[in-house]
């Protein structure tokens, strides 16, 4: 899909969600100099890097983890196969002889502003908070 970057009027934008969290909006708020810049505004609208909640973990049975966090943006990121190292054995304490392992991402997505343009119309996708 082809893509642009591009600064769009507020009053242009069509924006299906109906209230901001008031904590989150004063936060974003306070992040941002009085007059940001072109850079302010990117890394707060597209960056990913950015101070992330604390993700609590639980172990609620053999194999079974719970992750949580005050950010509901929390989620899974995705899994693949890793191939072994001797440091890996250290953590191998159910027994066995283990031929691979299996790492899994938690985390949080991406803080991006996106839009999707439809004809005249410039509909917001993600980042309702952020705009």
């Amino acid at each position: 899909m082809p893509i642009q970057f591009a600064i769009v009027e507020i009053d242009k934008l069509v924006a299906a969600q109906r209230t901001v969290h008031f904590d989150y909006a004063e936060r974003l708020r306070g992040a941002l100099p009085p007059a940001p810049t072109m850079e302010d505004l990117l890394r707060t609208c597209v960056s990913p890097h950015r101070e992330m909640d604390p993700i609590q973990h639980l172990e609620v049975a053999p194999n079974v983890h719970v992750f949580s966090s005050p950010n509901s943006d929390i989620r899974f990121l995705g899994s693949f196969v890793k191939k072994i190292v001797p440091d890996d054995l250290d953590a191998a304490i159910m027994g066995g002889l283990p031929a691979a392992a299996v790492i899994s991402f938690v985390g949080y997505g991406g803080a991006s502003v996106n839009v999707i343009r439809a004809g005249t119309r410039v509909v917001l996708n993600n980042g309702f908070h952020r705009v």
